[in-house]
């Protein structure tokens, strides 16, 4: 049965960084998949309702569904993940196909806060990131990558970003089996947490 390993931290912590450092690191022993990828799709709805949701709130979620996508893995299924139009807020019509490995990488800012998704993690890791730098990457990606406003972001992150994390997130950071500092480069998180995933697991 593949190892689960569990990435969290607050938005712009790096865990995507980390993710795709853990790959290169992993390469040909790992499958990832994004907790972003589930979010529930919104297309009977309308844009200024769609805009109205508050995406950092884990019923923003489709939890059953990873975890369904979880049993098939470690059961040795592929699986057809859904893809996320964060622009329109919808899922879109193609999927991503997940081929099952020894060590499956799961990352997301909720990957912690459901007890039962906690309860299938091997390996859980919490990458601490001080609030204003987070904010920041944050505001960055959604106006870059995610073609937002600036005062959309701004908005969205008094209201609904910061106070999600402290009622959800931050709770579970001590609950995480490993901690690293997100100001470390991506490769030196990876390394920490592949010698963590070693000692462990003695892979």
């Amino acid at each position: 049965m593949s190892i689960l390993v569990g990435i969290t931290g607050g938005s712009g912590s790096g865990k995507t960084s980390l993710v795709a450092a853990l790959a290169k690191r992993l390469a040909g022993r790992v499958a990832v998949l994004e907790y972003d990828w589930y979010y529930r799709d919104q297309r009977e709805r309308s844009m200024e309702e769609r805009l109205k949701t508050n995406y950092d709130h884990p019923d923003a979620l489709e939890e059953n569904l990873l975890l369904e996508h979880l049993e098939q893995l470690r059961a040795g299924k592929m699986v057809a993940a859904p893809q996320y139009d964060f622009v329109a807020h919808v899922r879109m019509s193609i999927q991503r196909r997940i081929t099952p490995a020894p060590i499956l990488l799961l990352e997301g800012i909720h990957a912690l806060t459901s007890p039962t998704l906690r309860a299938q993690m091997d390996l859980s890791v919490f990458i601490d990131v001080p609030a204003d730098l987070r904010f920041i990457r944050r505001l960055q990606r959604d106006v870059r990558v995610r073609e937002r406003s600036m005062e959309s972001v701004v908005a969205q992150y008094l209201h609904q970003t910061r106070p999600m994390y402290e009622e959800f997130v931050a709770p579970v950071a001590s609950q995480a089996d490993f901690r690293i500092s997100g100001l470390e480069s991506p490769d030196e998180c990876a390394r920490q947490v592949c010698a963590e995933i070693e000692k462990r697991f003695a892979l």
